[in-house]
């Protein structure tokens, strides 16, 4: 079982008190968001902050919207919001398509843009993506606020130019018409980092067949700052041909550094990143010139002014020892029962669950948030409770397996896996069940596709997708029905023959 070291904890409750906190307890505090990076990490002691400062609370962080000819993303935006936003779709594609790549559904709803781009995983998709855009980021501290370009944000691995006491609060993309975008990932199955992925955002000329100018991201293959600054120089002015694109990804695997790891070889990572730059290019022409999403036509505009970088962040102490913390006191309304407890800060949701409260339903198997099988939901979002602590609960509402039921009769999601086999060995049970609850509940007739990408973030270690796919259809059935022909034929999924 791994837990994180000891650890302080404080919540904010507005952006000034969270720069008030960071700027208290000095470079050795850490931001909290939605934690699914971050805490893995504390679990791993590849990172030990003394304070975290959690700032789930700043909901006026959290927006989409288009404004002063910008799109403003606000840092604490969840990435199914940003997955969700109209205008981003509309005006720039590639953050659709990077979002629907990042992690799984789950992760989706509860981690945060802002968070993301902080952890500075090399790996990450939204820095590519960003960087193609060619974003500014907007960084706030107790002095004011000052604005950094997105290719100068990182500094290294996990390393950005957020110094102590400073906050991301949004991130700033121009819009220009005439431009399109893409994101084009490769991965070894859902949920998991890239092995290579490139983005490509191209604005064209009024002939609509010459580039005006290009942004190219890539990540996980070695590119500095994330971008590819040779091949987008090749691209301006250029004609917007299959052969110019396959030139600027080569020009763009050239400076790319890869490193050979469990993932695939250097080489093959460098093939990746030519072959995905230019089939993003290729997308993102398409768009441009047909107005499609993510495109529109009209006359090329300039692009906006460089953001100034400001002074690197302190790297935090590796493996400093374990030292005591004092307890805290928690309020949490669990399948609608009040409980108020003492709990370490470091706790994990997870283990609050099972062992303070003596609900084991709930399992937990990988600790990395991978396997899902310790969804619950915190607020009606399922979460995955393995990275949630139990500090993040306080004043929040917990629903687990054990809070379906209602008077003693099934839900009937629960009646649907028991009927068509859905249970098999049960260990991942609880967590399919309630995110299959939270699916129908707000899609009461999903497809199979719907219901296979609802539970994608969740490993079935039987290996028995299909009978629980049909114990979901079963559930949407019977619902519809209002119980009138609640039928024990499970059927066929729709793709099973």
């Amino acid at each position: 079982m791994q837990v994180p070291a000891y650890v302080e904890y404080e919540k904010a409750t507005s952006v000034d008190h969270a720069l008030a906190l960071l700027a208290r307890f000095g470079p050795e505090a850490r931001v909290l968001a939605g934690g699914h990076s971050l805490i893995p990490m504390m679990k791993l002691r590849l990172a030990q902050p003394e304070t975290l400062v959690d700032i789930n609370g700043l909901t006026d962080l959290a927006y989409v919207e288009v404004a002063g000819g910008e799109l403003r993303i606000g840092a604490m935006t969840r990435h199914a919001e940003l997955l969700d936003s109209a205008a981003a779709g509309r005006h720039f594609a590639i953050l659709h398509d990077a979002e629907r790549v990042i992690a799984d559904p789950i992760v989706r709803l509860w981690g945060t843009v802002g968070g993301s781009l902080c952890q500075a995983d090399p790996s990450e998709d939204l820095s590519a993506a960003f960087a193609a855009l060619k974003a500014n980021m907007v960084i706030r501290n107790a002095g004011g606020t000052r604005t950094v370009r997105a290719r100068e944000f990182h500094t290294g691995p996990y390393e950005t130019v957020v110094a102590p006491g400073e906050l991301l609060t949004e991130i700033r993309i121009e819009i220009t018409p005439g431009g399109g975008s893409a994101y084009e990932k490769v991965g070894r199955r859902v949920g998991d980092w890239p092995v290579g992925a490139a983005g490509a955002a191209v604005w064209l000329e009024d002939d609509g067949a010459t580039i005006a100018d290009a942004g190219i991201g890539l990540t996980a293959v070695g590119a500095e700052h994330f971008s590819a600054a040779a091949a987008e120089d090749f691209l301006r002015g250029a004609a917007a041909t299959p052969e110019n694109f396959a030139r600027a990804g080569q020009i763009a695997a050239g400076h790319c550094r890869p490193f050979s790891d469990q993932r695939g070889p250097a080489d093959y990572k460098r093939h990746l990143a030519g072959e995905l730059t230019a089939r993003a290019l290729r997308a993102a022409v398409a768009r441009a010139a047909g107005a499609g999403p993510g495109g529109q036509r009209g006359p090329v505009g300039q692009r906006g002014p460089a953001g100034q970088r400001g002074p690197a962040g302190q790297p935090g102490r590796v493996n400093p020892p374990d030292r005591g913390g004092r307890d805290m006191q928690i309020a949490v309304n669990v399948n609608g029962t009040e409980y108020s407890r003492s709990v370490e800060p470091r706790l994990l949701l997870i283990h609050f669950i099972r062992d303070d409260l003596g609900l084991t339903g709930s399992h937990w198997g990988c600790d990395t948030s991978n396997c899902g099988a310790c969804v619950v939901w915190l607020d009606d979002l399922p979460v995955k409770s393995c990275t949630v602590l139990a500090a993040m609960a306080d004043g929040r509402r917990v629903r687990t397996v054990e809070g379906l039921a209602r008077d003693g009769v099934l839900d009937p999601v629960q009646e649907g896996f028991a009927r068509c086999h859905g249970l098999q060995c049960g260990f991942c049970t609880p967590g399919m069940m309630l995110t299959a609850r939270w699916l129908l509940d707000r899609n009461p007739d999903p497809s199979e596709a719907q219901i296979r990408e609802a539970i994608s973030g969740q490993t079935c270690r039987c290996t028995g997708y299909e009978n629980i796919v049909r114990s979901v259809r079963w559930a949407a059935r019977h619902e519809a029905a209002a119980g009138r022909a609640g039928s024990g034929d499970c059927g066929a999924s729709d793709g099973a023959a």
